[in-house]
């Protein structure tokens, strides 16, 4: 044994070290000036442990503590994410929308496989609504909009994770 640690000094203070665990002990503390010197400081400490006089906390102190927490943890309010929702609903009518388009424009000629069908209607819809694109994006003032909307965006991100962190923060301080 190279060095002992604290659990196993602890141990044989309190005598719970069986007898092949003991011998290899007292041999490390023979040897060992270093270990045998943190022995006694740690028994220093368990002795005046063993004299320090505790409190007896007050009667009902653990009901009211528990109703305490009871009532905070009903007091907690959960927000529903509208920004989550938003973004999920505009990609799902996006989605729904060129589905729709393609097969608007799909013609109905059978002699061409469906699959070839709507892949052909889905080049042509997006051809055609790429120019549309094109054109609404490379106006001044919807890159103006966008860019305004990004920095709220990042903005509203620093302040949640700065929020959040914060929250943990108290409910660590709560616990602790």
């Amino acid at each position: 044994m190279n060095k002992l640690t604290d659990e196993q000094l602890n141990k044989y203070i309190d005598g719970e070290l069986d007898s092949s665990e003991l011998d290899k002990v007292n041999s490390e503390l023979q040897k060992n000036e270093g270990s045998l010197a943190h022995l006694k400081s740690l028994k220093v400490v368990h002795e005046s442990l063993k004299q320090m006089e505790t409190d007896r906390a007050p009667d009902g102190f653990t009901e009211r503590v528990m109703n305490l927490i009871a009532s905070k943890t009903k007091a907690v309010k959960h927000k529903v994410s509208y920004f989550f929702i938003s973004v999920v609903g505009l990609l799902s009518v996006g989605i729904i929308a060129v589905v729709s388009s393609v097969m608007i424009t799909r013609p109905a000629d059978t002699s061409i496989s469906v699959s070839s069908q709507l892949i052909n209607n889905a080049k042509v819809a997006a051809n055609k609504n790429l120019v549309l694109l094109q054109k609404f994006f490379s106006d001044s003032n919807v890159v103006l909009v966008m860019s305004i909307l990004s920095l709220i965006l990042l903005f509203g991100a620093y302040f949640s994770a700065d929020a959040h962190k914060n929250f943990k923060n108290k409910l660590n301080n709560i616990s602790h």
